[in-house]
């Protein structure tokens, strides 16, 4: 059983810039850490797997579990709600050590007020041309989706001030970025 209080470590950043991969390589490589996984009403991806990448709910469910409270905090991130449960994180706190969360700016932004020993990680793209890119390779998108995805992206690169730490991620050099997550996790922990 876990004495000390758990570290929440929060990735936050525009779409695209590589958070989720990023906190997939840290739970390989820090021991005793684990991830809160988000509760969204976006539909899955092939690739996800319900449970493990998100839990995947109705909008119907969401809204009712939101009635209830069960949401320490949650936003519409492009016409879909994303949550993080409050049972969910209390039972993580129960086991590990660093708890890891996978959120958009908004809901980093209303993390870091709610949870005193968290730290706000801002991952950056090299240039907003480099982001563009990324965003272009995803799944198809409709040109109105990417269009909004990349203004939401300009204004979230501009309240990276906000978080603990910013972070570049320059396409092609994932393990140089992860290399300075760690460090700078090994600083405050």
């Amino acid at each position: 059983m876990q004495n000390k209080t758990p570290i929440f470590i929060v990735l936050t950043g525009p779409s695209g810039v590589g958070k989720t991969t990023i906190a997939e390589i840290l739970l390989q490589r820090i021991n005793n850490s684990t991830r809160l996984i988000t509760t969204t009403t976006r539909q899955k991806r092939p690739t996800e797997v319900d449970g493990i990448d998100y839990d995947f709910v109705t909008t119907k469910e969401f809204l009712k579990m939101k009635s209830n409270g069960e949401f320490f905090e949650y936003a519409l991130v492009y016409s879909q709600y994303y949550g993080s449960r409050k049972t969910n994180l209390e039972n993580l706190q129960k086991k590990y050590s660093i708890i890891f969360s996978v959120v958009d700016v908004e809901g980093a932004k209303t993390i870091r007020k709610k949870i005193s020993n968290s730290i706000t990680i801002f991952i950056s793209p090299d240039s907003v041309n480099e982001l563009n890119s990324r965003l272009l390779k995803r799944s198809c998108r409709s040109p109105e989706e990417l269009k909004n995805r990349i203004k939401k992206a300009a204004y979230e690169i501009s309240t990276a001030q906000e978080f603990d730490i910013i972070i570049k991620n320059p396409e092609g050099r994932l393990d140089e970025t992860i290399n300075t997550v760690v460090e700078q996790i090994q600083k405050r922990t």
